[in-house]
């Protein structure tokens, strides 16, 4: 069996196909073996929640895992913990470190530098009030339809969010598997359908 690591995504290769692992969490993994890998399952979030995953990645403090029993991972998601000032500067040099990295693996991103129209946080001292109060918004993305990711993969996606506090800044990376928008719909289901 052949490894090939790219940024957080380790690809088994051998004989059979490949299986692409984000912090080394198979997109095949089971709720049981969310379980066993020492997780918790949030009810609110309805996800998984690891500080330890398989193949963990000192940058990133927590893995949070979508997953249907139906349709199995939805999505794995880094989240990296900072603090950083108001204009968000140490926030958008981590995302922009991080972008550069996946950059030599999936080709150019997609950027995302929005704030939306008529906001009055539009000051340098505001940038991460915006990005608290949902009107401003930044990050990069690759698309499976506009770039070379692995089968199992929709997209990856860079994000910058914030916590209950601007001091509380949060740089993400998720890996979204090929079914992510019927498994994420189906987490919307109620329980018991």
């Amino acid at each position: 069996m052949t490894r090939r690591l790219l940024p957080f995504l380790l690809v088994l290769a051998g004989s059979a196909q490949a299986t692409v692992a984000p912090f080394g969490i198979s997109l095949e993994a089971t709720s049981a073996e969310l379980q066993a890998m020492d997780s918790l399952y949030v009810p609110s979030l309805k996800a998984w929640v690891t500080d330890r995953p398989p193949r963990p990645d000192t940058r990133f403090e927590m893995v949070v895992i979508n997953h249907s029993p139906r349709y199995g991972v939805c999505a794995v998601t880094g989240m990296q913990r900072l603090t950083s000032d108001d204009t968000g500067a140490g926030a958008r040099d981590a995302l922009d470190a991080l972008r550069t990295e996946l950059e030599r693996a999936y080709g150019p991103a997609v950027p995302l530098d929005r704030l939306n129209a008529g906001s009055r946080l539009t000051g340098e001292r505001q940038w991460l009030a915006g990005i608290a109060a949902r009107e401003r918004w930044y990050g990069a993305s690759w698309h499976a339809e506009l770039h070379d990711l692995p089968e199992e993969l929709n997209a990856v996606i860079l994000n910058v969010s914030t916590g209950k506090t601007t001091r509380e800044v949060f740089v993400s990376v998720q890996y979204r598997a090929a079914a992510y928008d019927l498994c994420m719909a189906d987490l919307k289901q109620p329980a018991g359908r």
